[in-house]
């Protein structure tokens, strides 16, 4: 994307340290980054519309009809969501090893989705599966595009 026709950036967390990480890491963008510390799988969450939604690596953590339906009351018409899901790898965990406890409690959490079944919840939605299954090479990670319809 151009940077001239980015006219806002929003980023949506739950967890306010990272909102404020974030927030602090780029500050010096004029004025086009807004975070906003919240639950996206919440139906009162506005901060629309946007055109373009990167939704890397969430699904494993919340209720997909919920969550779709956020991001589409919160996208334009022909919007584009762009996510990363996390595929079974037979040589490797769902959460990596790592020194962080706090990382060690996503595997409680996490539940892998099969691209279908989003595919199936994103129709549901009112998006269409027009989709790129994207393998990214040597990982257990699959790229996918959804789009919202006029």
């Amino acid at each position: 994307m151009e940077e001239t026709t980015v006219k806002r950036i929003v980023a949506i967390d739950v967890n306010p340290l990272y909102i404020e990480q974030t927030h602090s890491r780029h500050s010096k963008s004029p004025g086009r980054l807004e975070v906003i510390c919240a639950d996206v799988q919440s139906d009162s969450l506005n901060y629309g519309p946007v055109d373009f939604t990167y939704a890397t690596l969430i699904f494993e953590y919340v209720e997909l009809t919920s969550t779709l339906n956020t991001l589409r009351h919160n996208s334009t018409t022909d919007a584009v969501l762009t996510t990363v899901l996390q595929l079974p790898h037979p040589a490797m965990h769902a959460v990596s090893s790592s020194p962080y406890k706090s990382l060690r409690t996503l595997s409680s959490y996490m539940t892998l989705v099969a691209p279908d079944a989003l595919c199936n919840a994103a129709n549901d939605a009112g998006f269409t599966a027009t989709i790129s299954f994207n393998p990214v090479p040597g990982t257990k990670f699959l790229s996918l595009d959804l789009i919202r319809p006029m």
